[in-house]
């Protein structure tokens, strides 16, 4: 069955043509509003791609928040590392067949605070010995961070917010393209940041939350949906279960 969100009418398509041919930039927009038009629905093809990779992560991409904090101190931050790796494997976000990638979420601006450089090495140190020591789980440590803003509080829409974590995911799921065991469903993502840049990024009203922050700090990746405004995201506990 043809997606039709993909394609573009046969018709949009022919006057499309005609106008570039054409040459004109005002016949070429006329071009563009009959394509809205014909198909209102329609959703760039960057968008379908962007949303395909995503959900390949459904319930595999995690957000722990306030793990990156300065306010905190090296005892805390090994608790909260633990109880963390607790509540993904509780959650059924990682598995001992598995491998889960750990990433930082900072904004451009903090590769420069030296500070948060050592504190991003750490909670990825004291994360990757959580998951093996206690679970058996591979973690992949990366201290290099996904940056979807350039400062701390630049606003962030909700299309830039997955726009940066996409092509993150993606080179991940091709670095175990042809290894079966990880290629079906056993890769997942940790991607930690700090409480002030989790609401920067999620704290908009443009993402869709449920639950409350009230029971952990660990936000799931529960639905991706056909366009990033309809993602779902799930504050989980140690022990909350994860909606069907």
């Amino acid at each position: 069955m043809a997606n039709p969100i993909g394609e573009a009418p046969k018709e949009a398509m022919n006057v499309a043509g005609w106008t570039a041919a054409a040459g004109g930039r005002l016949v070429l927009n006329a071009g563009a509003g009959l394509i809205h038009r014909v198909q209102p629905g329609y959703l760039p093809p960057e968008v379908v791609a962007r949303q395909a990779i995503l959900k390949r992560f459904e319930r595999r991409l995690s957000v722990v928040s306030g793990i990156i904090d300065r306010d905190s101190s090296d005892d805390d931050l090994e608790v909260q590392a633990y109880m963390t790796a607790d509540a993904m494997v509780d959650n059924g976000l990682v598995d001992e067949h598995g491998i889960v990638e750990l990433r930082p979420v900072l904004p451009e601006d903090a590769l420069r605070d030296p500070e948060l450089s050592a504190r991003r090495a750490r909670a990825v140190e004291l994360l990757q010995l959580a998951f093996e020591e206690d679970h058996n789980v591979m973690a992949v440590p990366s201290t290099h961070p996904i940056m979807p803003s350039r400062h701390t509080r630049s606003p962030i829409a909700t299309a830039d917010t997955w726009r940066a974590f996409a092509p993150e995911l993606d080179g991940l799921a091709h670095q175990f393209r042809g290894d079966r065991d990880y290629s079906e469903g056993g890769l997942a993502m940790a991607a930690l940041t700090g409480f002030g840049y989790e609401r920067t990024m999620f704290g908009s009203g443009g993402v869709k939350l449920t639950g409350s922050p009230r029971v952990g700090n660990l936000l799931a990746l529960q639905t991706v949906g056909e366009r990033p405004e309809d993602n779902v995201l799930a504050w989980l506990g140690p022990r909350t279960a994860m909606a069907a």
